[in-house]
């Protein structure tokens, strides 16, 4: 039962993994799945026997299964979407991958941004060519 392959749909990005890959982490969501459970979140449905969609993002649960795969947290140097990986890792309800993820969001604190404005630069009459 375990061994039970799982297909899941991320936001239109299909994954296969096996069931037991998806239980390592209990009180999870992704547990719940793999448990065929009856109490699934809105966002969350399921399509046939073992294949569920689930309305977030795909490119990022990549780096959410690769967890639950390996027991580690290896993102890709120069990885920006820190901020969003944490809100998809919130929504699965990983709380162990939410730790190993803190290091990374604490160095992020740190990076001040250049232009505090977004980059917009005040205009007035004279950088309009007007004058009062």
């Amino acid at each position: 039962m375990d061994d039970d392959v799982i297909e899941l749909n991320v936001g239109g990005t299909h994954y296969s993994t096996i069931r037991q890959t998806l239980k390592k982490e209990p009180d999870t969501l992704l547990y719940r799945i793999a448990s065929s459970s009856s109490t699934l979140p809105k966002g969350v449905v399921q399509l046939d026997n073992n294949k569920y969609f689930i309305d977030r993002d795909g490119f990022l649960f990549s780096h959410i299964l690769n967890y639950l795969r390996t027991d580690k947290l290896i993102l890709p140097e120069g990885f920006t979407e820190t901020g969003r990986l944490k809100d998809e890792i919130e929504f699965y309800e990983i709380e162990k991958l939410r730790e190993a993820l803190g290091p990374q969001l604490n160095a992020l604190s740190h990076i001040k941004p250049k232009l505090s404005n977004g980059g917009l630069y005040p205009m007035n009459e004279t950088a309009l060519g007007q004058r009062p």
